[in-house]
């Protein structure tokens, strides 16, 4: 926007959207800002659930990789 309002003299109005975005983005902040401290304490602090999920997960992929290693090395003859 501000290259836009530079490039041509006639083009200066356009600066004038700079303060109304940056309202209406600061708005939205404060207004949601409890909502996302919410979010973050529930990143920082999952559920037991979440966890075990996590770990479950983690090991399946590392039980794919490795079917995957044996099964590509069996593909190719060794």
């Amino acid at each position: 926007m501000v290259s836009f309002a530079v490039s041509d003299p006639t083009h200066y109005y356009a600066l004038l959207v700079i303060p109304w975005v940056c309202l209406i983005l600061g708005w939205t902040y404060v207004v949601n800002d409890e909502k996302i401290s919410s979010f973050w304490y529930l990143v920082a602090n999952p559920p037991i659930g979440v966890i075990v999920l996590s770990w479950a997960e983690l090991i399946l992929l590392i039980a794919l990789g490795v079917e995957t290693f044996i099964y590509a090395d069996l593909a190719k003859g060794h």
